[in-house]
């Protein structure tokens, strides 16, 4: 069975694209460590721009149905208006109106059309692709503004990859899962065998740690922390430290700010490509943590 290895974290913007992509790109360092890379954050995929992906295949994803109005059918009684809780319709020159961005698919206007002028069908959500990045079997997706199916499309995207890692003969994934703890998120750990949640030493940092860990423990996935930016705040760090370890949670690593981050951002390439304080502590997280944990 493939396993899941999930980058993840309570928030964006702590650094977790950042060491996704740096494990990606030292996992083709010899002796290279055969995985699949899934990008799961489908609201803001960007892991791929920092990879080079090369996309292979392209498919529309069907998130859900939608209503649709047939205007042969509608007769303008405006029965249907009233009863969208969602703000949806509206009438228009004696016919109804569907605005499929606010549309939530629930059905009640289908019902109270007299007239059969309303069905509901498949919209494309967003896209999935798959391909490959720095040589390594990839897939991810995109999730179109106002949809709400984020949790769906995750789904299909480690499907896809688990897919790719039986035709590859990878044993494991390294998923950059979702920030946050909502549907996105839990599509990302739900039933990974390890997370590894990256934060940063700020009272906001910690709040969605704690939020973060609390999910894991909910569906009982293991977890360990890496402290990213540690030095901006060593007296936070300090705080971050001792609350984990009341927790029995593991610090797998610390990484210290370090603007070669940025440059390396700005060139679209894993900051462990051009070397630093920050690469540094990541191929320490790597070779001790991370490459074990794959190969487990």
């Amino acid at each position: 069975m493939t396993k899941h290895i999930a980058i993840m974290s309570g928030k964006g913007g702590t650094g977790k694209t950042t060491v996704a992509a740096s494990f990606a790109y030292l996992a083709q360092r010899p002796p290279t460590t055969r995985i699949v890379i899934a990008d799961a954050d489908v609201d803001a995929a960007n892991l791929h721009l920092l990879l080079g992906f090369r996309c292979e295949n392209q498919e529309r994803y069907f998130g859900g149905k939608k209503a649709i109005i047939e205007p042969t059918r509608c007769v303008g009684c405006g029965l249907c208006e009233p009863v969208c809780r969602f703000f949806a319709i509206h009438m228009e020159n004696d016919l109804a109106h569907i605005n499929s961005l606010t549309c939530e698919g629930c059905k009640a206007c289908v019902f109270a059309c007299p007239h059969d002028a309303i069905t509901m069908e498949a919209m494309q959500s967003g896209w999935l692709r798959d391909g490959s990045a720095i040589g390594i079997p990839f897939a991810d997706g995109e999730l179109f503004p106002g949809e709400e199916t984020s949790g769906k499309l995750v789904t299909e995207v480690r499907k896809l990859a688990d897919g790719k890692a039986l035709k590859e003969a990878a044993a494991s994934v390294l998923v950059d899962g979702a920030p946050g703890i909502g549907c996105s998120a839990i599509a990302s750990i739900t039933g990974a065998r390890a997370l590894i949640i990256v934060t940063e030493p700020s009272k906001s940092g910690w709040h969605d740690l704690e939020r973060m860990m609390e999910t894991a423990k909910h569906f009982n996935v293991h977890y360990s922390v890496i402290i990213n930016k540690y030095d901006i705040s060593e007296a936070y760090t300090q705080f971050v430290k001792e609350n984990l370890k009341r927790r029995n949670a593991d610090i797998i690593g610390l990484i210290p700010f370090d603007e070669r981050v940025v440059e390396a951002t700005r060139k679209g390439v894993p900051v462990v490509q051009i070397g630093g304080a920050a690469s540094e502590a990541i191929t320490r997280i790597w070779d001790t943590t991370i490459r074990p944990l794959l190969l487990e």
